[in-house]
């Protein structure tokens, strides 16, 4: 599930309270599992949410892929219209889109409901008296194209019904390969994102971090490009509220390979859209933090991206 995340970008105020401040800790929020190596001591971690400076309640939520700007306040500066929305519009982004449980139990429930379907109609046209039992039987082997001899097509209403119940099976199976071949087909970067991103000290400097890796040791991603966008409503000079992006300006974004694991630093200046949006901003309440990474797979020959919400 992916998060978003309000931080606190105010370095100034972190300094002015002292580093041990009880405004500096957050482990009523985010639990530190890091141990001391030479103590054994459980380590106290820097408070990456709960309440800024000025006492705004800094908020946290999940949501589950791009659903967060349908379920948060940023929802408030869109507005959908006439805009009705129906699966057959783009059934293929649907299938491929659903995940691999949720397709295969859809696949098996309207299977079986049209294997009834067709039994129902074998047992409704029967001449002599037969069993729903084996005219469901009937339409199971009709269906699947096997047929032991013994349970037939009694006349030619049920021959009619053969025949579609055929058509129909081999439609549906080409479907179901074709989109299995598709969702197998996808390359992916195999990249794990961390849940959280935060503000720490690089280099002497405050930077927003996040941390990403490689779920496999194997993948080799080479000529790799990462971006950090931040995505938050502003308003023009006319009175208009829109969803703008600003891209944020990382260290190294664009490595030769990447090893293991990977972070992303992005220096908090004076001036920068993070800072802005944060400090001395009582109106700001939410906004996006998107990261993303494209590079080229050496084990699927192809381009492959991934991308993380917060």
């Amino acid at each position: 599930a992916a998060s978003f995340v309000q931080v606190e970008a105010a370095a100034s105020e972190m300094d002015s309270r002292g580093r041990d401040s009880p405004d500096d800790y957050g482990e009523d929020i985010t639990e530190s599992k890091l141990n001391d190596s030479k103590t054994g001591k459980r380590q106290r971690q820097p408070k990456l949410f709960g309440r800024s400076g000025s006492g705004r309640q800094i908020r946290r939520s999940s949501m589950g892929g791009f659903s967060f700007l349908q379920n948060n306040g940023l929802n408030k500066h869109v507005v959908y219209k006439d805009m009705p929305y129906h699966v057959m519009e783009d059934y293929m982004h649907t299938l491929v889109g659903t995940g691999w449980m949720s397709l295969l139990v859809s696949i098996v429930v309207l299977v079986f409901l049209l294997v009834t379907i067709f039994g129902f109609l074998f047992w409704l046209t029967s001449d002599h008296p037969r069993s729903w039992w084996d005219s469901y039987n009937l339409a199971i082997q009709t269906w699947c194209t096997i047929g032991y001899g013994v349970l037939a097509p009694s006349n030619h209403q049920q021959e009619f019904i053969a025949v579609l119940t055929t058509f129909f099976a081999f439609l549906f199976t080409a479907v179901c390969t074709g989109l299995a071949f598709v969702k197998f087909s996808l390359p992916y970067a195999g990249m794990v994102w961390a849940e959280h991103c935060c503000i720490s000290k690089m280099d002497g400097k405050y930077c927003l971090l996040v941390r990403a890796a490689k779920i496999h040791r194997e993948e080799k991603l080479v000529d790799c490009k990462f971006q950090m966008f931040v995505i938050a409503p502003r308003a023009s000079k006319e009175g208009y509220v829109m969803l703008t992006s600003e891209e944020l300006k990382l260290r190294n974004p664009n490595p030769l390979s990447m090893g293991p694991s990977f972070t992303l630093i992005h220096e908090l200046g004076e001036q920068g859209a993070v800072r802005d949006l944060v400090v001395g901003n009582d109106d700001m309440l939410d906004f996006v933090i998107v990261v993303r990474l494209m590079a080229y797979s050496m084990n699927f020959q192809s381009d492959v991206a991934s991308a993380k919400f917060y």
